[in-house]
């Protein structure tokens, strides 16, 4: 029997979404996404059910329960959600600027996008600039806008010989004076080299949005005189 609850909880929303997904039913996934929510509100949506609904769609795609055509269109539903709900984030103009990205040869988005979703609700103006970035071209997007954080998202792969290099360069580019946050699930695979140039590690994005809090003060400080 159906009890009370007309709003259906985390599983529920996780059961449902995968059964559209193997319906091919963008629609139907769309709204599902949507009620949930509405329901669930930003952070929860984001923390406890669209990452978890990410990894084991990537899961099951890796053994055979999903085909890549339900890869694909759930991808593409949850792409175009993520972008709305980062496009209808709003900030007070004078926060402090969050670039956000992933470095050059890794080519899975959704990690930074869903940091940027999260750094709007920490109080912060996110800069999203896409996956698969240059060094360069990170570091000269965050001076231009003055940024007080740069959010890197390491996904796979686990073992890319060029990504160390590229690291090292975005933080010798970006001198000392700007924090990066680096995360994601190949993140441990690169302690090492992260240690090395001070990155700050993230666990996930309910750690992201504590670093971005401690950040925030520190940047906004209240006003106060200072000894010179």
């Amino acid at each position: 029997e159906n009890t009370a609850d007309s709003s259906p909880g985390i599983e529920q929303h996780m059961d449902l979404c995968l059964q559209l997904m193997k319906d091919l039913d963008a629609v139907g996934l769309e709204t599902r996404l949507l009620r949930a929510s509405l329901s669930l509100g930003q952070q929860s949506f984001l923390e406890d059910l669209l990452h978890p609904l990410l990894e084991l769609t990537g899961e099951m795609w890796a053994d055979g329960r999903l085909q890549v055509a339900h890869e694909h269109l759930a991808s593409a539903v949850i792409r175009s959600l993520l972008g709305s709900m980062y496009l209808s984030s709003t900030t007070d103009g004078t926060a402090p600027v969050l670039v956000s990205t992933t470095p050059s040869g890794q080519h899975h988005e959704f990690g930074a996008l869903m940091a940027s979703v999260t750094a709007a609700t920490s109080r912060w103006r996110t800069i999203y600039l896409g996956a698969n970035m240059p060094a360069e071209d990170i570091v000269a997007a965050a001076i231009s806008r003055g940024a007080g954080a740069i959010a890197l998202s390491l996904v796979y792969s686990t073992d890319d010989p060029k990504l160390p290099d590229q690291l090292r360069r975005i933080r010798q580019l970006s001198g000392n004076a700007i924090p990066i946050l680096a995360g994601g699930r190949a993140s441990s695979a690169y302690v090492p080299v992260l240690d090395e140039i001070g990155a700050i590690r993230i666990s996930g994005l309910n750690d992201l949005r504590n670093e971005l809090e401690l950040l925030h003060s520190e940047i906004s400080p209240p006003t106060l005189a200072r000894g010179q």
